[in-house]
């Protein structure tokens, strides 16, 4: 057997630079990860402008839709009214040239009967 020589003062010495050397990697690894955060932070904030301004643009877009299919159905209607009374007019026009055809008829046998 051999009597090995107690050193702890060695194994506290190792222990310490092992943590020392964790520390060091976790804030590398968190100071990447940070840099990599700004960069998605930023790309998250333009990408959030960008859906803001889209938004907007679709709010704006069902307005002007809406505003579209009004005059739309505003239109046909008064399309509609303006082909009733195109209808009606002619029928008052069929009805006037009937008399002015009667009274031309009448005016012509009062004048052939006269002669």
């Amino acid at each position: 057997m051999a009597v090995l020589p107690h050193g702890p003062l060695r194994r506290w010495a190792s222990v310490a630079v092992l943590v020392l050397v964790c520390a060091a990697l976790s804030f590398a690894g968190y100071r990447t990860g940070l840099r990599q955060a700004g960069f998605d932070r930023a790309e998250l904030a333009a990408l959030e402008g960008r859906s803001r301004l889209l938004g907007q643009e679709v709010e704006a877009l069902q307005r002007r839709l809406v505003e579209e299919r009004l005059e739309s159905e505003v239109n046909e209607q008064a399309r509609v009214d303006l082909q009733a009374k195109i209808n009606d007019q002619r029928g008052e026009i069929v009805g006037l040239r009937e008399k002015v055809a009667l009274y031309e008829a009448l005016l012509s046998s009062d004048s052939e009967s006269a002669q």
